[in-house]
Formats: structure tokens, C-alpha cells, sequence
């Protein structure tokens, strides 16, 4: 298994986080940069403000008037109805769970984006093919394609639109790869 993922998944995890100093530093966005320009992906015009990202961050995911255009939430779209702390939810829990992990953060559900990509570069990292292709098959790759459309229908041309689409990008590439090989 090409171990080039790891970073990779940390990294895109990292930018589904609310805006801070750690993924709003220089080298952070150059980071991404890099990740988009070997996806061969646009990366020119995005502003890296943290002030603004922090209000594109709270409009997509958080709060907007009208609602939130894409939760960033599994239990949202696994169940078909809109609502957290559902199916997803407890999906992403008992997989955590079968990889002998908790969930630490009392902030996010378990089935937040950002929890689901750390819990990917860590089944990488373990060499826990199987689990792992099972986590992208039947969570992850059930839910994501439809958030990354629902960011890129509300923000054409943003910082998380970049990042939702190289996530697609990414787990796609990963889905490729031969997992029976691997282990």
C-alpha cells in the first residue's frame, strides 16, 4: 500500500477543522497547494484569510440563514433524512470501535469529516486493510460524493470547495488501490 496517503488524509482532515493558527498557516495552505497542483487542480484566486474562512467555514457547515447548505456530517446524508447523530453516526462509532479507538473530541460527532479522514490515515498507518476498505466502501464512499456536490453547488469558488474536491479526488485514488495485494 503506498504510504503517500497518510499525509495526505491528515492534511485534508486538518482543513475540515474550524479555522485556527494550525490550518491557517502559510505552510498549511502551501501544503494544500501542493496537493492540489499533483490532482491537477485549479488553486489560484482563494483567499486564505482566516477571518474569511472562518465565515465560509460557519455558512457551509455550521449556520446560515435558510440552513446549512453541506453538513459535514455522515448521519446526515447516510440516513436520507437530513438529521444528526443517526445511522452515520453510529456507523463511524462502531468502526472506531472495531479499530480499538474512542472518539476524544466532546466538540464534533463521531461521524464528523475531519474524525472520519484522521481515522483513515490511522487504518494507513496500522495497515488495517481490511477495515479499512470496508470504511471506504460502505461509509465513506456512500456519503462524501454527495457532500463534496453540495459544497461545490454553494461555493463555486473557495477554499473548501478546493478542499472538498480534492477529498473526493483522494478517496477515489484510494479506492483504487488493491487491497488483497496489500495485506
Amino acid at each position: 500500500m503506498n504510504t503517500e496517503f497518510i499525509p495526505i488524509f491528515r492534511l485534508l482532515a486538518t482543513g475540515f477543522l474550524y479555522p485556527r493558527s494550525e490550518n491557517t498557516s502559510p505552510e498549511f495552505f502551501n501544503a494544500i497547494k501542493e496537493l492540489a497542483l499533483h490532482a491537477g487542480a485549479e488553486t489560484g484566486g482563494f483567499s486564505f484569510d482566516r477571518d474569511e474562512l472562518a465565515a465560509n467555514y460557519t455558512r457551509l457547515f455550521i449556520n446560515s440563514p435558510g440552513g446549512v447548505p453541506a453538513p459535514p456530517y455522515a448521519s446526515v446524508y447516510i440516513a436520507g433524512q437530513g438529521l444528526l447523530m443517526q445511522d452515520g453516526h453510529s456507523q463511524a462509532y462502531n468502526f472506531y470501535q472495531r479499530a480499538g479507538l474512542e472518539p476524544v473530541s466532546r466538540e464534533e460527532p463521531c461521524d464528523f469529516l475531519a474524525m472520519e479522514l484522521f481515522f483513515l490515515a490511522e487504518l494507513l498507518e496500522r495497515d488495517d486493510f481490511l477495515l479499512l476498505s470496508e470504511f471506504l466502501n460502505t461509509h465513506l464512499n456512500k456519503w462524501v460524493p454527495v457532500f463534496v456536490q453540495k459544497v461545490q453547488s454553494a461555493e463555486t469558488d473557495s477554499f473548501y470547495s478546493l478542499l472538498s474536491w480534492l477529498t473526493l479526488f483522494y478517496l477515489r485514488k484510494l479506492s483504487e488501490e488493491d487491497f488483497d495485494e496489500a495485506t
